[in-house]
């Protein structure tokens, strides 16, 4: 915690003097649901000219899930994800905001924190690859990809 007002700070007052969600929350969230009942498993990145960071676990039902962070604040990403053979994508769960700065309107899943800590999100986007998986990333965004056996 490094102050009410900071970047870093997951929870932090808001504009109606309430404590809400930033951020750095949201990404917390992401990666809590891409790491449920699963382990990490090793990546490669071929990035050039691009800063990317990308996370992937596989469950114990063999669903792998690829978390793409496009750290460019200026360019959108199209990356291209090989998990191996007989896995097809099935959902998406993007991280947005208005902007890189934006301290609110922060989304996953469509959705924000409420009020009172709690998130439901929309049901995750239907996800139909093609070129094998190659998926837009906009610059400073993050999407958490699952595929399935296909």
């Amino acid at each position: 915690h490094t102050g009410n007002f900071k970047a870093y700070t997951p929870v932090g007052p808001s504009r109606a003097g309430r404590y809400a969600a930033r951020p750095l929350y949201y990404g917390i969230m992401l990666f809590k649901e891409m790491v449920r009942n699963a382990v990490l498993v090793p990546t490669q990145v071929i990035a050039p000219g691009i800063n990317l960071a990308v996370f992937a676990t596989r469950a114990s039902s063999g669903t792998v899930s690829v978390c793409v962070i496009n750290k460019d604040l200026a360019n959108a990403a199209r990356v291209k994800i090989d998990v191996g053979p007989g896995l097809k994508p099935i959902s998406a769960l993007w991280l947005t905001a208005p902007s890189v700065g934006a301290m609110g309107a922060v989304r996953l899943g469509g959705c924000a924190v409420d009020d009172f800590g709690q998130w439901s999100p929309r049901t995750p986007k239907a996800l139909s690859l093609t070129d094998q998986s190659l998926a837009p990333v906009p610059a400073a965004s993050a999407v958490m990809l699952r595929f399935a056996d296909g």
